[in-house]
């Protein structure tokens, strides 16, 4: 689906009508397209135009099961979580279309790898790994991601989420919405921590993919929030339909 947010009202468009279901919808560089996978267990990743026009495009097929695909900002890169988070062996590769049809492992070990995003400028991959026993949040160097590697979260980390401008790193803690700040030159350091606000249970956290994001101008957070059937006492939205309708108009006129 696609919401517009430029006032509360504004419209929702279903982009997608795929009947395994849709999920973890990323947008292209320029916003003219969003990339997704499906709830089906494809080994594949699709793409549509973002106004709905054309049809669902096949961008990637490999015999693994793909979870999540994701381009880089300069739109040269794919990144690709692959593997099934149940068995704990989902990795990140990467793929360059529009130069090569090689998958190339960029964070594939055993362990569990997940949420990749480049950073603005391009040189910085971030994820989330499980391997000091809990998922804490690391940086890379990109793409020659086996030259470094830095632990950002302490005390618990997921979902990665760079500033536009690249000096800071956002994260989801236990209890808590974390920003790091970050330096890269002359190499990556990352800085000073602190809470943000609290994130309790009512706001989704993904399994093993980022379910929020920031706003380009990096004035705000957008978050799923869990619902029942009302919020703040207004009830959801239903669709009724009334049979014989013309019968019971005629019967209460008389007529």
């Amino acid at each position: 689906w696609i919401k517009q947010l430029d006032r509360p009202n504004g419209p929702l468009s279903r982009l997608t009508f795929g009947e395994d279901g849709d999920m973890v919808p990323r947008w292209s560089p320029d916003g003219g397209s969003v990339v997704f996978t499906t709830l089906g267990g494809e080994a594949a990743i699709y793409t549509k135009d973002a106004d709905g026009t054309g049809p669902v495009e096949l961008l990637l097929d490999l015999e693994e099961e793909i979870t999540e695909g994701r381009w880089t900002p300069d739109g040269d890169w794919l990144l690709v979580r692959s593997g099934r988070g149940g068995l704990n062996v989902r990795d990140i590769s990467g793929i360059r279309p529009a130069v090569d049809s090689a998958l190339v492992p960029l964070v594939a070990d055993q362990f569990d790898e997940i949420s990749p995003t480049v950073s603005p400028d391009g040189r910085w991959l971030a994820y989330a790994s499980n391997q000091t026993g809990r998922f804490e949040v690391y940086v890379r160097p990109f793409p020659e991601t086996a030259s470094g590697l830095w632990q950002v979260s302490t005390d618990g980390g997921t979902g990665p989420v760079w500033s536009p401008d690249g000096r800071e790193l956002f994260y989801l803690g236990p209890a808590e919405m974390m920003v790091a700040q970050v330096e890269t030159e002359p190499t990556f350091n990352p800085g000073e921590q602190r809470s943000l606000f609290p994130v309790g249970s009512q706001f989704v956290r993904g399994s093993g993919y980022t379910a929020y994001d920031i706003s380009p101008g990096g004035d705000r957070f957008v978050m799923i929030r869990s619902v029942t059937t009302a919020i703040q006492g207004q009830e959801s939205a239903r669709l009724i339909f009334v049979e014989n309708w013309f019968e019971e108009l005629k019967a209460k006129v008389g007529k």
